[in-house]
């Protein structure tokens, strides 16, 4: 059966009660993995993008207490977060502040091991510029989260043994696209473009390498900041020293 012949209230009836906490693992494991599967085509992950019901269920099952749960269910939100307007249900949903700060926190636990799989679903999501000024905003607010966590684990080598983190640059580079977060990262008593900056040459990752990149030269559109840039590069060796 093809994606339009999916009917999709009849789909949301039968699936609903299964993406949850609550279903037994042998129910919730293939239709998590059944949604995944949807997600390999561009008219698969539209059709579970109609559907509030899914996503807040597929999202549910990322606090799941199995990772043969957990893993496929990240893996079909980075697939859906290709779709623009998928991000925008996502951030626009009632829960979405807990969603970001819930995620972001992950990212911060150097214990949780599927860190580089929300990495990647925060590095998809945050690309269009109005997700990610609603993120920058969240963040903003947020008592646990700030611009210096994420640079700090981001240049903290083998923070988790368990992930690289790689996709956090290009996370700090869609985030740059907002005013806040570039006074954050520009923010002359932080220190944080100044430790950002030596990875522009960092050949371990074209991920890591390409997003600090893009969020320098974001921070570059920035009025009266030519001398600051200046200057840190100066700082650079003493950081490091």
């Amino acid at each position: 059966m093809s994606v339009k012949d999916l009917n999709l209230e009849h789909l949301e009836n039968e699936f609903a009660p299964i993406l949850t906490l609550s279903a037994p693992t042998h129910v919730k494991k293939p239709a998590i993995e059944y949604f995944l599967g949807l997600t390999g085509s561009e008219e698969g992950k539209l059709f579970i993008g109609k559907s509030d019901k899914f996503i807040k269920g597929i999202l549910d099952l990322t606090e799941d207490s199995d990772d043969a749960v957990v893993k496929p269910a990240y893996e079909t939100l980075i697939n859906l977060a290709t779709q623009d307007p998928i991000c925008k249900r996502i951030i626009n949903s009632e829960n979405s502040s807990d969603i970001i700060v819930k995620n972001f926190a992950k990212v911060l636990d150097p214990k949780y091991k599927h860190a580089d799989l929300v990495c990647k679903f925060l590095s998809n999501l945050t690309r269009p510029e109005e997700v990610a000024q609603k993120v920058a905003d969240i963040i903003k607010i947020a008592d646990k989260l700030n611009i210096v966590k994420f640079v700090t684990v981001l240049c903290t080598k083998d923070y988790n043994k368990d992930a690289d983190l790689h996709y956090l640059a290009p996370i700090l580079a869609n985030l740059s696209q907002t005013r806040h977060i570039r006074e954050e990262i520009l923010a002359r008593d932080q220190w944080v473009i100044q430790r950002l900056l030596p990875f522009v040459s960092y050949m371990e990752s074209d991920i890591r390498r390409l997003g600090v990149v893009s969020c320098v030269k974001n921070c570059c559109f920035d009025d009266g900041k030519n001398s600051f840039f200046i200057q840190a590069l100066k700082d650079i060796h003493v950081v490091h020293t």
